[in-house]
């Protein structure tokens, strides 16, 4: 039988272990020795400083920033909370300390009078309903990614058309409703793009449902038989973190 065996280091430098094959039979099981090295992509971004300029309240302002892949291999990413896993899982057991507390309130809290005991029924139950909640809501912190959030600033993806051509480029978004393509708007949808020059379209994304998304969209140009094709694929999560 083959099997593979996956490594998936997050940290760089020299990684060990060992992997034990047991038999139903009562044989002596079989070890073997584990051994990957993880060294760290040239990825960056084109900035590691943004400011943006003065926004007047109530209006937005915005400015962009890349994401540079150096290397040889595609690059998954995501954008983050938290720089590092360790601060993401320090996080976390903040936020599992504040909810254990909640399983350690005095069961008189829960009940004022006796006819709401005989309805909601005794203390234990109470502190047994109150632990399985609070076991519910740990379980949603350690499976939340800890994606960026924030109330003032926000990240969109942008997308750039370029015209190699001599002559103007007048082009058109093409509008799909396949799959989820309903979900996503470009701005500007129609332009016009001079020799050498570029085109920055920003996307916007917004859906109900979470899961893995994957979608082709087409930007007809004048003159040119084919269409200019964009693929998207992102990863939607649930915001689990409690409230």
């Amino acid at each position: 039988m083959q099997v593979t065996v996956e490594f998936h280091p997050l940290t760089i430098g020299d990684h060990s272990g060992s992997l034990a094959v047991c038999c139903n039979t009562g044989e002596k099981s079989i070890q073997t020795n584990l051994h990957g090295e993880a060294v760290d992509a040239n990825i960056g971004l084109s900035t590691y400083s943004v400011k943006i300029g003065k926004t007047f309240i109530n209006t937005s302002n915005y400015t962009t920033m890349f994401i540079e892949n150096r290397s040889n291999i595609t690059a998954h990413f995501q954008w983050k909370t938290f720089p590092t896993e360790e601060d993401e899982n320090e996080e976390k057991r903040r936020q599992c300390c504040l909810l254990q507390p909640l399983t350690e309130v005095p069961p008189d809290n829960f009940i004022e009078e006796e006819d709401t005991e005989q309805e909601e029924g005794s203390s234990e139950d109470h502190t047994a309903l109150l632990s399985y909640m609070v076991q519910e809501e740990m379980e949603k912190v350690q499976e939340d990614p800890m994606l960026f959030s924030d109330d003032i600033f926000s990240i969109e993806p942008m997308v750039t058309l370029m015209n190699h051509g001599a002559i103007d480029a007048p082009f058109t978004y093409i509008h799909t409703t396949a799959n989820v393509g309903y979900c996503f708007k470009f701005a500007p949808e129609e332009g016009i793009i001079a020799p050498g020059g570029i085109q920055t379209i920003q996307i916007s994304f917004n859906a109900t449902v979470a899961g893995r998304f994957e979608e082709e969209f087409q930007f007809s140009v004048a003159g040119s038989p084919t269409s200019a094709i964009l693929t998207i694929k992102l990863s939607l999560h649930q915001d689990l973190s409690p409230h």
